[in-house]
């Protein structure tokens, strides 16, 4: 209940799963004016007389109203209900769990949308096959397609008649996944000939990582756009990694000049030695409909060879080629995912940002909501104008940082630190922050001490209440002063989670060796946690194999 202070009387809607879902929870939270939704376990203590005695199948639920319970037909819930319960699902979700159950749930999973709008992108094989039999393919109006999507699942994508939008997000592999697009789609960006005609597309979003590129991109999106293929095209959303004879063609793309009156969106970096001048009278302004404002950020960059070990953090300086970058993108900004996807190396210097004075379009606000430092050096999200704002960042992401930090973020809740444990008495914390993850890497280890003597200043922070820590790869556990450590700074939380994971699994002997040490630090973390003095008894889940725990205060 802690995790509810202060929400008291606001008529909340709590959503649990069946490891904290009883009577007495829904008693308790509807006293005090706040809802819950959640799975019931049939043989927990307090869930009623009756369902002991039910046998319920699939399609029933166990409803209690007031001091009376009831079984009653899933297809006997209001409609409201059955939406608000869809509200909090994924399309993927939605239809795996109710599609074909019967004709009311299908009723209401087409009319919200769920058939008409689809992202499978996250599921696996036998499930997407099991949701695909079901859609009515000449009925989908919007596809995404993002980064989770494997290949294979391409290749059962139809030609879609009736799709209105159209969202690539988060690509990484460029080069193979524009191959496989085109593969899977049915045509070749040499031969415009063979594109199927999207005659009813008006929405299109291209948006990739720029940690890897092809010299396709611009093409695959020239191409794609063109007016043959998407002729009641109205918004594309872009960004690419592009080269100075791209930008001189894309001057004179049909996006930017024919009567289809597109409203253009764009953010593309280009490696280029020359100076923002030269580039800059060659960026199209918007569309001849659409004019828009323009800024950009020129940069020199550190190069960071993502392939090798680093052993200390001032190396990456050495002997790295320099080059020359420019990012031009049109004003409101409209790439809310693009930094969290997309945000180039984070070695720069030799910055310069450049804002167009044109008065057009009112630039928006800001919308992004997450901020990275990494190495000790912030995203370059920081320094691009009319994007980000501090006081509307509610998350922040610490990666292999060991020096002081002046963080000015005066809202954010939520701290993921990456290796940089020793960065907890180095920084003053926002004292909002309500949840902290912690991750160590073994292969970064040598970058900082190996010690939890910094943790307890955690304890100092009047609103935390979740800890979570994960060790990757650690054959060692921390030792018994380290183990006291923590147990000591969680003991005011209501959450806790420690668990050790593997990327590696390297010699067999050292894995089974290391897992042994690990199943007993959990042990001993356990009864550590069972002896805090605390009024009531934490409830812990130690994970099969002795892997971690997770405890509730």
């Amino acid at each position: 209940m802690k995790l509810l202070d202060g929400l008291d009387g606001c008529y909340r809607t709590v959503v649990a799963d069946n490891f904290f879902t009883s009577i007495s929870l829904a008693k308790y939270l509807l006293e005090h004016d706040m809802y819950l939704i959640g799975t019931l376990r049939k043989n927990r203590v307090g869930s009623g007389g009756r369902i002991l005695e039910e046998n319920l199948i699939r399609g029933e639920v166990y409803g209690l109203q007031n001091k009376d319970a009831m079984i009653s037909l899933f297809d006997q819930l209001p409609d409201l209900t059955l939406l608000e319960i869809f509200s909090y699902l994924s399309c993927a979700d939605a239809l795996w769990s109710f599609s074909k159950l019967n004709s009311r749930l299908t009723t209401l999973l087409t009319e919200r949308g769920f058939y008409r709008h689809v992202n499978l992108s996250s599921t696996g094989k036998k499930q997407f096959e099991t949701i695909f039999s079901t859609l009515r393919l000449n009925e989908i109006q919007s596809l995404v397609i993002d980064r989770c999507t494997s290949p294979l699942q391409l290749k059962r994508w139809p030609h879609l008649t009736h799709l209105t939008a159209l969202r690539l997000q988060g690509l990484n592999q460029a080069d193979t996944f524009i191959q496989d697009f085109c593969d899977n789609f049915g045509f070749s960006l040499r031969n415009k000939g063979l594109l199927h005609r999207m005659e009813s597309l008006h929405t299109f979003t291209f948006i990739k990582s720029f940690k890897c590129y092809s010299n396709e991109e611009w093409e695959f999106v020239n191409v794609l756009t063109n007016s043959d293929i998407m002729p009641v095209l109205r918004r594309i959303n872009f960004s690419v990694f592009i080269d100075a004879n791209d930008l001189v063609q894309m001057t004179h793309s049909n996006l930017f000049v024919d009567d289809r009156h597109i409203d253009v969106h764009y953010v593309f970096m280009i490696s280029d030695d020359r100076q923002h001048s030269e580039l800059d009278e060659y960026v199209p302004r918007g569309s001849l409909s659409h004019p828009r404002q323009i800024a950009s950020v020129t940069f020199i960059s550190e190069c960071w060879p993502v392939d090798s070990m680093m052993h200390n953090r001032d190396e990456i300086y050495l002997n790295k080629p320099r080059n020359r970058q420019h990012i031009f993108y049109t004003l409101p900004w409209a790439f809310n995912e693009f930094f969290p996807l997309c945000v180039p190396d984070g070695y720069i210097n030799e910055l310069e940002v450049f804002t167009s004075t044109s008065p057009v379009n009112r630039v928006g606000s800001s919308h992004v909501r997450k901020f990275s430092i990494s190495n000790n050096f912030p995203s370059l999200a920081t320094s691009f104008p009319h994007i980000m704002s501090s006081n509307k960042v509610v998350e922040l992401h610490l990666s292999r940082c060991d020096r002081e930090l002046s963080v000015n973020l005066p809202i954010f809740d939520h701290l993921i630190i990456t290796d940089s444990l020793d960065l907890l008495n180095k920084c003053c914390f926002s004292r909002n922050i309500r949840s902290i993850q912690i991750t160590l890497n073994q292969e970064y280890i040598h970058l900082a001490r190996n010690d939890w003597n910094d943790l307890p200043i955690l304890s100092t922070l009047p609103f935390l209440n979740s800890l979570r820590i994960l060790l990757y790869d650690m054959n060692v556990p921390p030792n018994d002063v380290s183990r006291h450590i923590i147990v000591e700074t969680i003991s005011n939380m209501s959450d806790f989670c420690f668990c050790f994971r593997r990327k590696n699994y390297g010699n067999r002997e050292n894995f089974e060796s290391a897992h042994t040490m690990q199943a007993i630090f959990i042990t001993q973390l356990r009864n550590d946690i069972l002896a805090l003095p605390l009024n009531e008894k934490p409830r812990i889940a130690v994970e099969k194999g002795g892997y971690g725990l997770i405890a509730w205060f």
